[in-house]
């Protein structure tokens, strides 16, 4: 049996005011999505407003994931606008690098907070609403989620965890109808690594092909709406999945080698495995 497509799927997007969630917008408004994208940037989201094409339906709403209440009070406003909740989409998301025995404590637990206790704050008020809709969550790890990345403890922990909590609620909620997809890119070309805290020159630690933004927003609508589990939307991604599962001692070595490798200087752009 198909599924019945509401008149317009409300779809909220956080860390929409630049990189892969500007992207998001754009791609999800294309689709005839109703959006309401949610940052702490509110002049970014101002900015990414005024570009959008006049027909799609947009609100941005400025809020501190990180605080409970906030969250709650966002999602109510979502439903007394719009009445309704189709797509979450967890995007939002910040980094540390640097090994972790220099690392800042203050710095490791704002990244567990961001990526991960934010996103399970926002997910609870929202599930009542996507239970009545049958809707779709989807939630951007990394190939950090799924593998070892060095100079990046509390950012791959922090990743690890979403797969744990969300791959775990996808069983609760496989009665309901609400789908939870997992996207894991590889190094993509955003701001987060250049706002990161920590002791290394985020251009010297990347590897690989570097992803462009609509790339991993074109994979993450596609495989959202299609209700898949698990996205990597390069080959790069689904090759580190296998091989740090079927040879986790040489991906390390391998993985390290690259990453610490390069001669210092080497500029790469600043990238982070989103």
């Amino acid at each position: 049996m198909s599924e019945k497509r509401p008149t317009s799927f409300v779809t909220l997007i956080t860390g929409a005011a630049g990189g892969i969630g500007a992207e998001l917008v754009k791609v999800f408004g294309a689709a005839g999505h109703h959006i309401i994208g949610v940052d702490r940037d509110a002049a970014g989201l101002a900015r990414l407003g005024a570009s959008l094409p006049s027909q799609v339906v947009w609100r941005g709403m400025t809020a501190d994931l990180t605080d409970t209440a906030a969250c709650q009070l966002l999602i109510a406003s979502v439903l007394a606008e719009f009445g309704r909740l189709d797509v979450l989409i967890h995007n939002a998301g910040i980094t540390q690098i640097g090994p972790f025995i220099d690392a800042d404590p203050a710095a490791i637990r704002r990244v567990i907070d961001v990526n991960l206790l934010a996103t399970i704050e926002l997910t609870r008020p929202a599930l009542p609403a996507l239970i009545a809709s049958r809707g779709r969550i989807a939630v951007m790890s990394s190939v950090a989620g799924i593998a070892p990345l060095i100079d990046r403890c509390a950012y791959a922990a922090s990743k690890h965890a979403l797969h744990g909590f969300f791959e775990s609620l996808r069983a609760e909620l496989s009665d309901y109808g609400v789908s939870v997809t997992m996207v894991c890119p590889s190094f993509t070309q955003t701001a987060i690594a250049q706002n990161a805290a920590g002791t290394l020159d985020a251009s010297r630690t990347t590897t690989g092909k570097i992803l462009p933004p609509a790339a991993v927003a074109a994979s993450l609508y596609t495989g959202t709406m299609a209700r898949k589990r698990l996205i990597f939307p390069s080959l790069t991604g689904r090759l580190d999945w296998y091989l740090s599962r079927l040879a986790p001692a040489w991906y390390q070595k391998t993985m390290t080698r690259r990453i610490r490798g390069r001669p210092r200087g080497t500029p790469r752009g600043m990238a982070s495995p989103r």
